[in-house]
């Protein structure tokens, strides 16, 4: 309950300042670009990834600039003296900001895959699809654990540009480096880019997923102890 109730707080105050509905919109907007490609599946498929991959980054850099003003605002400061866990308020507040971005991502994946399923070669079947999808949220959602590491550490702008500039460079690795099986955490992505091509799409997609939540996780986990030696 006292979880939820944080998480709540957090998606209120992203709400009042329109992160939220920006977090809804940029993966909605990169699916939206997409149909424009639809006639050619492989072209859609792979405007999609790159769509993503940019929104996530965008995300990334609102992340940060949104944990970092938060943190300085004094809120957090006032929710520890009420004995409430650093890390608590911390994964409260990636909960708010990683509940849109995936509704986002999700919503996007569906419109291209009801615009171009039928013509894919060879076809998908929708929960190899589906694996990929969630792989490439996995992948957005790495993105916003940098965000939660910077907002961690620095001021609002520095963050966000570090953010950006790292969650970029993550997302940019998952785009170019597409093996079969999957090698880098945010291979969902580039998965995605080539769903189409891939022999194995329900393995890969899940082995990609289980990669990019490991290192969520890891990220997080930095997130916290950085934020445990901070002051508010």
């Amino acid at each position: 309950m006292a979880a939820f109730a944080l998480t709540r707080m957090a998606v209120r105050e992203l709400w009042i300042s329109f992160r939220l509905l920006l977090l809804l919109v940029l993966p909605i907007s990169a699916g939206l670009g997409a149909l424009l490609l639809a006639s050619d599946p492989d072209l859609a498929q792979s405007a999609l990834a790159w769509g993503i991959a940019g929104a996530a980054t965008l995300a990334a850099g609102i992340a940060a600039a949104a944990w970092a003003g938060e943190r300085r605002r004094g809120t957090a400061a006032w929710l520890r003296l009420r004995a409430v866990p650093r890390a608590s308020i911390l994964l409260a507040w990636f909960a708010g900001l990683a509940l849109p971005l995936t509704a986002g991502v999700a919503a996007a994946g569906l419109l291209v895959w009801l615009a171009s399923s039928p013509q894919p070669r060879p076809p998908l079947d929708a929960i190899s699809y589906a694996a990929l999808v969630a792989a490439g949220a996995g992948a957005a959602l790495q993105a916003l654990a940098v965000g939660m590491v910077a907002g961690s550490l620095l001021r609002p702008i520095p963050a966000a540009l570090l953010a950006v500039v790292a969650s970029g460079a993550l997302l940019a690795a998952g785009l170019g480096l597409t093996a079969e099986p999957p090698l880098v955490p945010t291979a969902g992505v580039g998965l995605m880019a080539s769903a189409a091509n891939l022999l194995r799409p329900l393995a890969d997609g899940l082995q990609a997923l289980g990669l990019g939540l490991t290192l969520d996780g890891l990220l997080l986990g930095a997130a916290v102890l950085v934020f445990d030696r901070v002051d508010l």
